[in-house]
């Protein structure tokens, strides 16, 4: 039962939008790749949530443009009104096209002006209800471009070699600004950011810029953390090894779902677009649903216990190759589509990626306690009553009480002293 405070504020139509509870489903939206849905939230087919802010940092031409398009196709499909900020004028409209979106229905705003940016989310926002808003997809591709107009003055003020350039702060503070008015917004918001090489030894190799509230409010951080090795075709008697892609090494840099510093791999081909199925092999394997059938020249062959083995027989049906090169079998869909929905699967993802908040919450408090039965309520009631009724028997005057214990006192003391004598 809810204390009348809490009642009262339910009752108050002006919070009702704002209160949310425990009933109320949190949404994703996936990107159709396994591998980065697992970064962005620790489960498989998750992916970004909703009506909250999600950054992605990688160092050029590692796909987090690409990325970010992924996800605006699958926010497009979904029905969600969908927003581009292209700070770079990169916005790619054919390959947005190759992935069902029609251009003609989103909006691509350009600007590296972060007034002008501010503007546009402040006017997008309005008059729309918070389910709305969460139903707003909006992609800003990227943070690093955008300047403060204090930064363009400086600039064109600035006459000589020794002449100021600096914005006195001015773009940082603005940046985060911005990054407090998307957050407010609650746009499901998808922000791409590159970074730059760090010069401490023992923290991470990468660091992210931007803006401390770009961070803070941000829901999950993706940090792609190196610059790739080379995805090659498979090396002949007669032809050499050609590149036809790169893999990546991402990390979850910061995630209220996923679990800091774990991280995943993914693969940018050549030709166009992320590999799909690619870069789960291991958590297969270790989750013991792919196991190791023999391993040799050919490189190493897996098979799946509960999809490629005959139940009456007992016999091998089926073995797949995993090689570091395109002869690779286990990378692919006809290897990986039933165990990206294999239940023991994804349980080891939850257990491997994701904070087990029931644990969490036992280390902090100990053991919950659990509601009481009938019986026991009960009986707490009758615990009660009887100490009313032991309290109503009690002297109110403690005063009276006190006297009366003084008379017995004098009189056992009379009465000794007469047995004395």
């Amino acid at each position: 039962m809810p204390s009348k405070l809490i009642a009262k504020l339910k009752a108050v139509k002006a919070f009702e939008e704002n209160i949310i509870s425990k009933n109320e489903p949190v949404e994703y939206i996936g990107s159709g790749i396994p591998v980065l849905d697992i970064l962005f939230s620790g489960m498989v087919n998750h992916g970004i949530k909703k009506g909250h802010m999600t950054e992605i940092a990688a160092p050029s031409t590692m796909g987090k443009s690409l990325i970010g398009l992924y996800y605006l196709a699958t926010a497009y499909h979904a029905g969600m009104d969908c927003i581009v900020v292209s700070s770079e004028g990169a916005f790619n409209f054919k390959l947005a096209q190759r992935l069902g979106v029609n251009t003609d229905e989103i909006i691509v705003y350009e600007s590296k002006f972060i007034h002008q940016i501010n503007e546009f989310i402040t006017n997008a926002q309005k008059g729309l209800t918070r389910k709305e808003r969460h139903n707003v997809f909006l992609l800003f591709d990227s943070w690093g471009p955008i300047i403060s107009l204090q930064r363009v003055e400086a600039i064109e003020k600035q006459t000589g070699k020794d002449a100021p350039t600096a914005d006195m702060g001015q773009t940082a503070i603005k940046k985060n600004e911005l990054a407090k008015l998307i957050n407010a917004s609650e746009f499901t918001s998808l922000i791409i950011n590159h970074v730059y090489d760090s010069l401490e030894q023992y923290k991470d190799p990468k660091n992210i810029p931007g803006g401390c509230e770009l961070y803070f409010n941000s829901d999950a951080i993706v940090l792609v953390c190196t610059n790739g090795r080379a995805y090659r075709t498979k090396k002949t008697a007669t032809q050499k090894a050609s590149k036809i892609g790169k893999i990546a090494t991402a990390q979850i840099k910061k995630g209220r779902d996923g679990m800091e510093d774990r991280t995943c791999e993914y693969r940018i081909l050549t030709n166009g677009g992320i590999d799909r199925w690619y870069g789960l092999v291991e958590d297969a394997i270790v989750s013991g649903v792919a196991v190791e059938t023999k391993k040799g020249n050919q490189g190493t062959f897996l098979h799946r216990p509960d999809y490629d083995i005959d139940k009456e027989t007992g016999e091998l049906l089926r073995e797949f190759r995993w090689t570091d090169d395109d002869a690779d079998e286990c990378n692919t869909q006809a290897f990986m589509e039933p165990i990206i929905s294999d239940p023991k699967f994804l349980a080891y993802i939850e257990k491997q990626y994701m904070y087990d908040v029931s644990l969490f919450a036992k280390d902090l408090v100990g053991e919950m306690p659990q509601p009481l039965t009938e019986e026991e309520q009960t009986k707490k009631k009758a615990r009660k009553s009887k100490l009313k009724e032991e309290a109503a028997a009690t002297p109110k005057n403690i005063s009276d009480e006190i006297e009366a214990v003084q008379e017995e006192t004098a009189a056992e003391i009379a009465a000794k002293g007469a047995k004395t004598k």
